[in-house]
């Protein structure tokens, strides 16, 4: 297949063009249908697609990627960040698990129950039914996983369980003369007063790239959880994600988005506060660069009473990078006593850098504590002039108010690997 091609390209021939290169008897036909059906008849979004109106996928669909179903495994190329010997780790390369770097025995030690289900392994279709049908409102992109999907990993972690290690998925994209499409599809369940961390990091060799991601979280009653999403993509990459998290009574999320590196990101998010005295801590670090698009858009839901959410996503934002940032917050009639918050900063360090930003607050309940707001700005001059007049120069003076502007988001990191290699990435960013 060619590389870039003037014309866009419809659903229809996208989907057409991914089943043609696969090479085994599909289990699951009635699914595809449907998904294809959906996707053919929505369409992707355009600019006149309210929730799409800051980010133009024009660029992907002006794409032919290829997708590449079996393919020969090696670890060694698969790079794994720093802290990777202190975690589970399960490498995901072009969407599909690279067997001969999974140790099951690990997992199994852990107590952990993991499943790879492949769409040509029948004998798990059952398993895989309950678990390809569970998105809520389906979307053009989750349509599209569906109907692309070839692998499902699927982590539970049992009652009262506590996993001693963080559980690494280190996805790496890798094209070799034409751009590569991956359609990643992760289910995570945490059964009723389990602990364990999750962190979903991203990248890729340097070369043009699609990832279509969609990962369902569910925790039960008690369960607490500590997330992390790292994407330190190619600059010409696309990456779309789907991340839909449903939480039960009085369970916990410590959730940090972390994006650096990418032609185009968008992070769809949405939580279901579905138990009363649910809690949601949600955070978000954005390093725009060249001409990156990185658009965060989230959806919090309080459905129960006594529920807690708490967002705040920074964007820093240099030289063309455009970033966005929509946030909605519904309070269900049945959610008294929630306490939801939901902020938005941004810094842009060039005249060429921009942001959009949309906080947004639903109320349908009287009794309920609530707030949201955006802010836009530059580097304070003043600031500088103070720092410079203290012997500081003005490139330290600019740093030191650029790490303090990030400092809430990096100090707010539990995991002190994550922490440091974060500070080492932050200093790189801003020589």
């Amino acid at each position: 297949m060619g590389n870039q091609g003037l014309s866009t390209f419809t659903p229809i021939q996208i989907v057409n063009a991914h089943l043609q290169s696969r090479d085994f008897q599909d289990s699951f036909p009635s699914f595809r249908e449907s998904a294809q059906d959906y996707f053919t008849k929505s369409g992707f979004p355009t600019s006149k697609t309210e929730a799409w109106r800051f980010t133009n996928i024009s660029p992907i669909l002006k794409t032919k990627f290829e997708y590449h179903h079996h393919q020969e495994e090696n670890k060694d190329q698969i790079p794994a960040p720093t802290y990777a010997d202190k975690c589970l780790k399960i490498d995901i390369l072009n969407g599909r698990v690279a067997g001969k770097s999974l140790d099951h025995l690990s997992f199994e030690t852990e107590g952990i129950l993991l499943n790879i289900i492949s769409e040509d392994i029948t004998d798990t279709k059952t398993v895989l039914s309950s678990l390809v049908s569970s998105d809520g409102n389906p979307t053009a992109f989750t349509a599209l996983n569906m109907a692309l999907f070839s692998q499902v990993i699927h982590l539970h972690i049992p009652d009262n369980h506590i996993v001693s290690k963080p559980i690494l998925l280190n996805i790496f994209s890798q094209s070799s003369e034409n751009p590569v499409s991956s359609n990643i599809r992760i289910h995570i369940t945490g059964g009723k007063h389990s602990q364990f961390t999750i962190i979903e990091t991203y990248s890729g060799n340097g070369k043009t790239y699609f990832n279509n991601s969609v990962i369902d979280i569910n925790l039960d009653s008690d369960a607490k959880l500590e997330y992390y999403k790292i994407q330190n993509e190619s600059d010409t990459s696309y990456h779309i994600s789907n991340t839909v998290i449903n939480q039960g009574k009085s369970s916990i999320m410590n959730a940090n988005i972390l994006s650096f590196s990418g032609k185009l990101i968008r992070n769809d998010i949405q939580v279901d506060l579905n138990g009363e005295g649910a809690e949601l801590n949600l955070f978000g670090l954005t390093l725009g660069q060249s001409q990156d698009h990185i658009d965060n858009t989230v959806l919090v839901n309080h459905r129960k009473p006594h529920c807690m959410s708490n967002q705040l996503f920074k964007n820093i934002l240099d030289h063309k990078s455009h970033g966005v940032f929509s946030g909605l917050i519904t309070v269900y009639e049945d959610a008294q006593k929630t306490d939801a918050r939901q902020k938005n900063q941004n810094l842009l360090l060039s005249e060429t850098a921009s942001v959009n930003s949309n906080p947004q607050l639903e109320i349908n309940a009287d009794d309920v504590r609530c707030s949201h707001g955006s802010t836009t700005g530059q580097l304070d001059d003043e600031a500088i002039f103070y720092l410079r007049s203290r012997g500081i120069s003005y490139e330290d003076a600019r740093k030191m108010l650029i790490s303090g502007f990030a400092h809430e988001i990096v100090n707010g990191i539990g995991y002190t690997p994550i922490k440091d290699s974060l500070n080492i990435f932050l200093d790189n960013y801003l020589t």
